[in-house]
């Protein structure tokens, strides 16, 4: 089994992630992930196992789904975000605003609008979501590879919460949970600079990586 099937296996219980009270999101403008740097990532390390923390709408992930089948590469995507979108959201910076988050009885419907694009691309064969904090998420797969269940991942790309204890965490386990050989990738270098001090990284398309 690969990674989604063998989570989706463990994890869902058989419960299937389906968009049954999804709502349509119009392009969500603030994914910076370019199908170039996706293609030459996807040339160096032809991952089978991709992991992004922080999806929001799955622009992002979505974007990796479609230049990996157009590379014919078999890459299973897994997505750790709780799905409650960061304090730039809430707060309405950034040109962004709170309605993206849908509110119903005071909670975001981030997840179901997530779940509806990914499954109006054609993308569910190759994305699943695992709704809880980079922390929870972490640990889960961790465990998984372990006990080998599952494969260590061979890209992870940070484009969380952008705060610097968060991101330090999720740089610093990521680096431990990477195949030997892999990439660490990200975004927003001017907000979690501080959290990359005193490690060496590149930079291509105004994203941030780190080759293992």
């Amino acid at each position: 089994m690969g990674p989604i099937e063998t989570l989706r296996t463990a994890l869902f219980m058989g419960d299937v992630e389906v968009p049954t009270i999804g709502r349509w999101v119009p392009d969500y403008p603030w994914t910076h992930l370019t199908h170039n740097l996706i293609r030459q990532v996807c040339e160096r390390v032809k991952p089978g196992f991709w992991i992004e923390i922080g999806s929001m709408f799955g622009g992002s992930a979505i974007r990796v789904a479609e230049v990996t089948k157009e590379m014919g590469l078999e890459t299973d995507i897994v997505c750790i975000d709780p799905f409650s979108a960061g304090s730039e959201v809430w707060l309405g910076r950034d040109g962004t605003s709170n309605e993206w988050l849908g509110l119903r009885g005071g909670r975001p419907t981030v997840y179901e609008a997530f779940l509806l694009k990914v499954h109006h691309a054609g993308h569910s064969d190759r994305i699943m979501a695992l709704p809880m904090t980079s922390a929870c998420g972490l640990r889960i797969i961790e465990r998984f590879v372990a006990c080998c269940s599952l494969p260590r991942p061979q890209v992870i790309y940070l484009d969380g919460s952008h705060e610097i204890h968060e991101t330090r965490f999720e740089i610093e386990r990521s680096l431990e949970l990477l195949e030997p050989g892999g990439i660490l990738l990200g975004d927003d270098l001017s907000q979690i600079a501080p959290a990359l001090e005193g490690r060496r990284f590149g930079i291509i398309d105004g994203q941030w990586l780190i080759a293992t």
